[in-house]
Formats: structure tokens, C-alpha cells, sequence
């Protein structure tokens, strides 16, 4: 991708984008949803052995509330957002969300598990960004889903070269692949894309056992993350910065994000706005912004307790922090 951070017509937006993150220092009343993650449906067309996503229940907003939500996020400061599931791409109405979204200027991307990404390329070709989800060779990502999934995911990777998509993986990291993390680093360095990692974790809510048996110990996670930073050194595209990257092969837990449900969120399929998505398996008492509003929402949102998690959100909540350790080497690759 590429950087667009310093560029002159940008300058105005990042002056504003500052200015809201210092207001949301001073005044903790104050909240601005730079960035959204939108769980646009729990309903997927693939059972992978870590997610428990499908096994929820929700009613879904219609193509005019999306709109109405997606119109306020953008007035009170939405820069990016990310449309997730379940799987995005059972939603008929993407095409016109995301021609919305960049009418209006925001970086948009989806993650897929890429079943259906060939047919429906031309509907969301003017996308920013896809991430496909990838665990690792053909053996461990059909073990993971089903036979021939991971021929579609190389497929839509392919055609989003042609088609001058950016691209990025995403790997959940655990039991079954930790220890097969070569195959994607070479294949995201040959194809000049970058791959992002995340070790499978458990939360209260989640309905099943299933997740237990790929939990990693932690000396394992501390032997994977030291030698992603080594590959990080070495040149290959690796998400997130060396600081997060050793906070979690350090073994230490990331602190409750300061600025989640204020500078960040998740949006959940019904219109409730949690912090961000690992909450949703912890505690399910959102207010929701279909009927209150969505920022209002946000200011008034349940008291929540975290220990902290291994997704992005820890990296965006240093990011706002003015961490520099984190700050810097993200500007990098800001788009």
C-alpha cells in the first residue's frame, strides 16, 4: 500500500484527526470513532475450528439504517473501517456500502475466507483493501475449513493482483499451525503483500469448547512471536510494530485499551456498539445506536472490564496513546 500519510492533501485531515485525539485525552467525555470495525453479519458460509462467531444470533441492519450509521460515524470523524463477519460477502447490499464509503472518502476494507470473493469481485473492485484469512499450506487451511477453500483464497489473492487490489493475509496462530508459519511468509514475501498474525484466544462468552485444544502455551508464543520479529528484521512484510510484536512474545498482557469505545469501536450486526470486537464475547449489554444513536451510544456505553487481548486493538489504542515505540513504524505504512 501506498503511503499516504505525509501527503499535502491529507495535511488538513490528519490536523483534525490530531485534534480530536488530543481532545480525547483532555476530556474523557469525548468520543470519536476514527476507527470502526463493523461485524456487518455473524452468519458465515465456513465453520473454522477458532471462531465462534457463527454460533451467534443476530437481526442485521437494512441498507437504509447502514446508510444512517455510517453517515454519523463519518460526521463525528470516521477515518477507516473494517467490514468483517461472519462472512461480508454473503451481504447483497456491500457494493452500494462500500461505493458509499469511498464516495465519501473513507478507507474501507473487508476480511474474507474468500469462498465467494470470484464471484463477487466486480461488485467491490473499488475496494482499499482486501485481508484474506489464511492459516497456512493447503493441508493445514482445508484442515482448518473445508477441502478447496484454500485454492479460492490463493485464486482471490491472485485476482486482486490483477486487479490492482492491495491485499494482506490474516493467520489465527494455533496449535495445528504455529509451527508451519514459513509457508505464509514466504508466500506474502514473493507476492509482495503483507501478512498479518494473531495467536487464538478464548473469552468468557464463547459458546464452545472447541477453542481450548488449539490454545498455545506460552513458551510457544514467545518462541513464534520472537522468531516473526526476526523475520520482521529481515525484510517480510509482518503487521503491527516490533513493540507489539515483542509485548506479546514477552508473555506480558496488554493493559485495558484506555481509548476503546472512544477513538475506536465495534459495531455489532443489530446496531450495538461495543469497545471493539473481543468484548462482544465478554459481556453483551451494548446500548444500541439504531435506537439511541451511535455516538451517544459510545458516550454512554456500559462499564466494561478487559485483561487485555492479542488482536490489532491494543496496537491502535498505543497508536492513540502517542506511543512512540508503536506510532512511528505505523506511520509507515499509513494509508
Amino acid at each position: 500500500m501506498k503511503n499516504k500519510f505525509f501527503a499535502i492533501d491529507k495535511l488538513p485531515q490528519r490536523c483534525v484527526d490530531f485534534w480530536r485525539i488530543l481532545n480525547a485525552h483532555i476530556f474523557k467525555s469525548k468520543c470519536y470513532p476514527l476507527y470502526v470495525q463493523y461485524v456487518i453479519t455473524f452468519r458465515c458460509n465456513l465453520r473454522c475450528r477458532y471462531c465462534d462467531y457463527p454460533s451467534k444470533q443476530s437481526a442485521e441492519l437494512d441498507i437504509s439504517e447502514i446508510y444512517r450509521l455510517l453517515d454519523e460515524l463519518i460526521y463525528y470523524g470516521m477515518r477507516k473501517i473494517s467490514i468483517v463477519g461472519g462472512e461480508p460477502l454473503l451481504i447483497d447490499d456491500l457494493p452500494k456500502i462500500i461505493e458509499y464509503l469511498k464516495k465519501k472518502k473513507i478507507f474501507c476494507n473487508i476480511i474474507t475466507n474468500g469462498v465467494l470473493f470470484k464471484e463477487r469481485l466486480q461488485d467491490i473492485k473499488n475496494i482499499d483493501l482486501v485481508i484474506f484469512s489464511l492459516d497456512g499450506d493447503e493441508e493445514t487451511h482445508d484442515k482448518n475449513t473445508v477441502p478447496g477453500v484454500f485454492q479460492k483464497v490463493i485464486e482471490g489473492i491472485e485476482l486482486c493482483r490483477k486487479n490492482k487490489i492491495d491485499v494482506a493475509t490474516n493467520t489465527v496462530i494455533n496449535s495445528h499451525n504455529y509451527d508451519k508459519l514459513d509457508f505464509i511468509l514466504e508466500f506474502s514475501k514473493k507476492n509482495n503483500m503483507t501478512a498479518m498474525f494473531q495467536p487464538v484466544e478464548s473469552f468468557p462468552l464463547c459458546p464452545s469448547t472447541k477453542i481450548i485444544d488449539l490454545l498455545l502455551e506460552k513458551e510457544i508464543i514467545k518462541k513464534t512471536y520472537n522468531y516473526l520479529i526476526a523475520k520482521k528484521r529481515q525484510g517480510y512484510k509482518i503487521a503491527y510494530s516490533t513493540y507489539y510484536l515483542k509485548t506479546i512474545a514477552s508473555g506480558e498482557q496488554f493493559k485495558q485499551c484506555k481509548f476503546a469505545g472512544r477513538l475506536f469501536a465495534t459495531i455489532l450486526p443489530d446496531g450495538k456498539i461495543a469497545p471493539c470486537n473481543p468484548m462482544i464475547f465478554k459481556q453483551d449489554n451494548w446500548l444500541s445506536g439504531k435506537e439511541c444513536g451511535y455516538i451517544n451510544a459510545m458516550k454512554n456505553m456500559p462499564q466494561f472490564q478487559c485483561n487485555g487481548c492479542f488482536t490489532a486493538w491494543p496496537e491502535i489504542n498505543e497508536i492513540v496513546s502517542f506511543n512512540l515505540k508503536s506510532l512511528f513504524e505505523n506511520i509507515k505504512s499509513f494509508s
